[in-house]
C-alpha cells in the first residue's frame, strides 16, 4: 500500500467528476469506480451520468450539470447565514478530510502522555485499529508504535498482532528496523 494520498479541493473534484467519465477519474486516483462514488457521496458531490458526459467524457449536448453546492459533508449542522466557510480539502486516495489524520495521531499522543492505555479487548479491536492505520501514511503507523513504546501504553503482544498481516507489514517495511527496536521497548 504505502502513501498514495492526493488532496484536492471539493470544487476541483466536482469539476473533474463533471468533465471526466468516472471510470477514467477513478483510475487516475488509483480507486475503483465504486470507491470514487463513495467519496463523492461523502462529500456531497453529485455524479454526472453517462448521458451527461457522452462517450468521450466531454459534456454531451443538452446534458444538464448539477450546480456546485458549497455544502460539504457536515455542513447541515453548522451552516449559518452569511459565508459558507472555507472549502475542505478532500484526500481522494483515502476518502477523509486532509489533515484529519495528523490530528488523530496528535490526540493519541496527548492521551498516551496523560496515561491512556491501549488494551484491545479482542482480536476484532486490533483488526479495526489496523484498518484505521492502513488508511494513513506509514509514518503515522510508526508514530503510533513509538507513542505506545515511549509511554508503555500497550502490550508487546498487542502491537505484534497489530503488525501481523502482510498488508500492514508492507506499509511499514522501510521502517522495519526502527519498529523492531520500538517493539523491544514494550513489555
Amino acid at each position: 500500500m504505502g502513501d498514495n494520498s492526493t488532496s484536492i479541493r471539493r470544487s476541483e473534484l466536482y469539476k473533474e467528476v463533471w468533465t471526466t467519465p468516472i471510470h477514467q477519474l477513478a483510475k487516475k486516483y488509483g480507486l475503483s469506480d465504486v470507491g470514487l462514488a463513495k467519496i463523492c457521496k461523502r462529500y456531497n458531490i453529485p455524479e454526472a451520468s453517462p448521458e451527461v458526459l457522452g462517450e468521450k467524457g466531454s459534456r454531451a449536448k443538452g446534458g444538464a450539470i448539477v450546480p456546485f453546492s458549497r455544502r460539504g459533508p457536515d455542513d447541515h449542522h453548522r451552516r449559518t447565514a452569511g459565508s459558507p466557510g472555507p472549502e475542505p480539502a478532500v484526500d481522494v486516495r483515502r476518502g477523509v478530510p486532509a489533515g484529519g489524520k495528523a490530528k488523530r495521531i496528535k490526540m493519541i499522543h496527548i492521551l498516551a502522555k496523560h496515561g491512556a492505555k491501549w488494551h484491545p479487548g479482542n482480536p476484532a479491536e486490533i483488526a479495526e485499529a489496523r484498518r484505521c492505520l492502513l488508511k494513513m501514511k506509514a509514518d503515522y503507523t510508526v508514530e503510533f508504535i513509538w507513542i505506545m513504546a515511549k509511554y508503555q501504553e500497550a502490550k508487546r503482544k498487542d502491537i505484534e498482532e497489530l503488525l501481523r498481516t502482510p498488508s500492514i507489514r508492507s506499509v511499514i517495511s522501510k521502517y522495519s528496523d526502527r519498529v523492531a527496536e520500538m517493539k523491544r521497548l514494550l513489555h
